[in-house]
């Protein structure tokens, strides 16, 4: 018979247990964060090149038309839907189009199919991955309630600047910090011209590269329209007097960190890509930009503004006009030059509106 073994068995003791289980959850804990920074920083990439893209895209449009793309007429509505903006099944051309930059690129990021499509209940179905940031959602379509439809959301926007008005008074965007009602009153003819406007008219100021469109859609003239006086038909290479590399073209637009899912009247993400010149796709510099997180986007006084479903205070606008991220610290944007750089959110709104106006003979140094 052998000996009965006195020496103890191998094993884990509890207290050796519990001793293993909180290293591995203190490093869990430590390397989370990490991995999930690892992951902005791949989507904020993503975002980038997403905008290196369309800045490319939209180089080679000045190349083929002479021109930067507009910004179009006015939000899909009626009497400025695709159906009244083709002729003999071909879309206008950028001066009398109605459907902002990013329609007008669709042959220039390789979306010839998309630009042959001739009604806008189908254009607006269609998603497009290039005019979304994967830090913020997915590129997919959602449901319009204000349009009831279905549209394709897009997370970049044009940039209208502030100066001054059709009869010389110039704004001054430092009066919007902090913004109040009264300052915004201030403030938004400046942006009427720009984002907040439905209705074009002569006479209107647009000092960015990507203006509005100067062609007026009317049904019942032979000519289907005829151009606005006093209003600026086209911008070239040579018009960003600025210089092409210190003006901001486009750029990431905010979207309240709660409404990514878009279609929302309130929140100025709710006709998609395919807008004409509405808040989808132009926002102006005349406001600092926000985090999506950013407090000032929840606060209850500015109301709908932010997204808010109560009363709007400012006047019937239903218009969000800063731009913005999902990034922390700051946001992507292209300018004229096809270059991309990184805007961080403290940039000082003068310095930052003076980047979005192309003309106005502003030395911008050491903003980034």
């Amino acid at each position: 018979m052998s000996a009965i073994s006195s020496r103890p068995s191998k094993g884990f003791t509890l207290v050796e247990l519990l001793v293993v289980i909180a290293i591995i959850g203190v490093l869990v804990a430590l390397l989370l964060p990490a991995i999930q920074a690892a992951r902005e920083s791949a989507r904020r990439t993503h975002c980038q090149n997403n905008l290196k893209n369309v800045a490319l895209a939209f180089q080679n449009f000045v190349d083929a038309q002479k021109m930067f793309p507009t910004g179009g007429a006015r939000y899909l509505d009626t009497g400025y839907g695709l159906e009244q903006n083709v002729a003999n099944g071909k879309p206008f051309g950028p001066e009398k189009q109605g459907l902002g930059w990013a329609f007008q690129l669709l042959p220039f990021i390789e979306q010839t199919a998309a630009y042959q499509i001739t009604t806008t209940i189908d254009l607006q179905q269609i998603v497009m991955p290039l005019y979304v940031c994967p830090s913020r959602r997915p590129a997919s379509t959602t449901y319009s309630q204000q349009f009831n439809a279905i549209i394709a959301p897009i997370d970049y926007a044009s940039a209208q600047p502030c100066t001054v008005s059709s009869t010389g008074v110039k704004y001054n965007p430092a009066a919007g910090v902090p913004l109040t009602l009264a300052s915004f009153s201030t403030l938004f003819p400046s942006v009427n011209g720009g984002t907040g406007d439905a209705g074009q008219a002569a006479n209107k100021v647009y000092d960015g590269v990507i203006i509005r469109s100067a062609w007026q859609y009317i049904a019942t003239l032979p000519t289907r329209g005829n151009f606005l006086n006093n209003v600026p038909r086209r911008v070239n290479p040579k018009d960003v007097t600025d210089g092409l590399s210190n003006t901001l073209m486009i750029a990431e637009k905010y979207v309240r960190s709660d409404a990514y899912e878009g279609g929302l009247n309130y929140n100025s993400d709710d006709r998609g890509w395919s807008d004409g010149w509405d808040a989808d796709i132009i926002r102006s510099t005349c406001f600092p930009p926000l985090g999506d997180s950013d407090g000032m986007g929840f606060d209850p006084v500015l109301g709908r503004m932010f997204g808010d479903r109560g009363p709007w205070p400012f006047g019937g606008s239903w218009n969000v006009n800063h731009f913005g991220s999902a990034h922390p610290g700051g946001l992507n944007a292209a300018f004229a030059d096809g270059s991309v750089h990184f805007i961080p959110f403290e940039i000082d709104v003068v310095v930052f509106n003076s980047l979005g106006s192309r003309n106005g003979g502003e030395i911008v140094d050491g903003w980034n």
